[in-house]
């Protein structure tokens, strides 16, 4: 019998059999570029920290995310030996060598004003009057952890402006913490987040004999709480149904505010969107949570509900406040203060995050819903959230305003839970402010051959009043942030 055919084809190179089957060929991949030659080493010992040099092993940004830049930029290998106190720099030639250790020390070299750690900055507003005119309580505020200062009422003093000097000292305070922070992150190579957030300035140690104190004694306190970390700020505010009284009152105290998400000047028919926060020992972990509404089956009566899927994840570090920038101003005279706060951002490609955006979807469930106006309700695994020691469960739903056409307003819903997310959570509402090209701005960047091509904080973040840029653009933001403290304060009053 006639052998039979094999199924495997064999390629002749003149009349030749090559022996190659096209089954093979096709999956044979191709080679890898060979390794580079590294023909030169050099040793950079690292400088003694404060002599013109930070600690190498305490700078405030990822310096891991940094070395890796300059190993692809300069296509060079690099080893931290730190028992040695050096890095080992190979490279191809002797050129890309000496770039790549004047990246580095760029790196270490200590600027005016920088700091190894950045500490949380509280600032007091002059208050209307002066300073010495007024009397200062620190308030206990029931259910947290720490008192509010508040300015004792003076009539004499309610239609008196601040003293201008007193206003310029504390314009230069922020402006030099300003000048601090845009320093220290021209070099953060990671994506950023920069929001003024708007609550409550509270102090966790003051002395619980006195009640009153002046100005100067609470500013000291302030300038203490900062280094030792027992000032923060308190964001939640109010009820679920300050939200609504808030986004009443923004067409009325700005002409031009339109809703970012459909260009309309209707407050209520803007569209929210809606994010998944879980906050763990050491991070914050946000997800955006898409609202997709469904088919109406055949017979069933009543319109299409809505179902939920997490989108995409954004992690930040929480405790670690050298990967930060936080600059507070206390208002005694206002009902809320304010707060300047940048994030790091965590790049999940390069850092292993202790969960993944999809172990989470698989942990939450969400119910479907009517409407999509607000969270949905939800069920997380219990077990899981255990597991990676999270200790609050937030839902956020946010209604996004665009004022003067150049900031954006973001008031949100948010639903908290600890572990138990079918029980009933607190509600009530949070308000940030941020630019219109923040988000651009602070994107990743490289930044091995040069920080960050940044000037001041307000010629790069903030925009002009007018047509005209030489405007005050800081004073601006100031009375922005002014107007948004009255619709706040007004929509307490409401639902008080």
């Amino acid at each position: 019998m006639p052998s039979k055919r094999s199924k495997s084809t064999k390629h002749s190179v003149a009349g030749r059999s090559t022996g190659v089957s096209l089954a093979n060929f096709r999956m044979r991949a191709p080679a890898p570029p060979p390794p580079p030659t590294y023909y030169v080493k050099l040793f950079l010992v690292l400088p003694l920290p404060g002599h013109g040099f930070n600690d190498f092993q305490q700078l405030n940004f990822d310096v891991e995310e940094a070395l890796n830049q300059i190993r692809r930029h300069f296509r060079v290998d690099l080893t931290v030996h730190d028992d040695r106190d050096m890095v080992e720099i190979r490279a191809i030639n002797r050129k890309m060598a000496n770039e790549a250790l004047k990246a580095i020390r760029k790196l270490l070299e200590r600027k005016p004003g920088d700091r190894v750690v950045w500490r949380p900055l509280a600032l007091i507003k002059p208050l209307q009057g002066g300073n010495n005119t007024a009397q200062i309580a620190l308030v206990p505020l029931e259910g947290l952890d720490g008192a509010r200062a508040v300015a004792i009422a003076n009539p004499d003093n309610s239609s008196n402006p601040a003293d201008p000097a007193e206003s310029l000292v504390y314009r230069e305070e922020f402006e030099q913490a300003l000048a601090r922070a845009v320093a220290n992150l021209r070099f953060v190579p990671n994506r950023m987040r920069m929001r003024i957030n708007f609550g409550q300035i509270l102090l966790k140690e003051w002395k619980k004999e006195r009640s009153e104190y002046t100005f100067n004694e609470l500013q000291q306190m302030a300038e203490r709480a900062g280094p030792r970390g027992t000032v923060y700020i308190h964001t939640h505010m109010g009820r679920n149904t300050t939200v609504s009284r808030i986004r009443e009152q923004l067409p009325q105290v700005f002409e031009d505010c339109v809703a970012q998400d459909i260009r309309v000047h209707n407050a209520e028919d803007a569209q929210p969107s809606m994010s998944l926060v879980l906050i763990t020992k050491n991070l914050v972990c946000e997800s955006v949570v898409d609202a997709a509404q469904g088919t109406t089956e055949i017979g069933s009566k009543g319109a299409p509900k809505y179902k939920y899927i997490l989108g995409p994840m954004s992690v930040f570090h929480r405790e670690k406040r050298a990967r930060a920038v936080t600059i507070m101003t206390s208002c005694p005279q206002d009902r809320f203060d304010w707060c300047l706060e940048v994030e790091n951002q965590i790049d999940d490609k390069k850092t292993a995050l202790p969960f993944t955006a999809m172990a989470l979807k698989q942990n939450v469930l969400f119910k479907e819903t009517v409407t999509a106006q607000d969270f949905p309700p939800i069920r997380t695994n219990p077990q899981f959230l255990k597991a990676h020691q999270v200790e609050l469960v937030i839902g956020k739903t946010s209604w996004s305003y665009l004022i003067n056409s150049q900031y954006v307003l973001e008031v949100g819903l948010y639903h908290q839970w600890h572990l138990n997310t079918t029980g009933k959570p607190q509600t009530g509402a949070v308000v940030s402010l941020y630019g219109c090209d923040w988000d651009t701005q602070l994107g990743p960047a490289n930044v091995a051959a040069g920080p960050r091509d940044w000037d001041n904080f307000s010629d790069q973040f903030l925009q002009p009043d007018s047509e005209d840029d030489d405007s005050d653009r800081l004073a601006g933001l100031f009375t922005l942030i002014s107007k948004i403290q009255g619709i706040l304060a007004k929509a307490m009053e409401e639902v008080s």
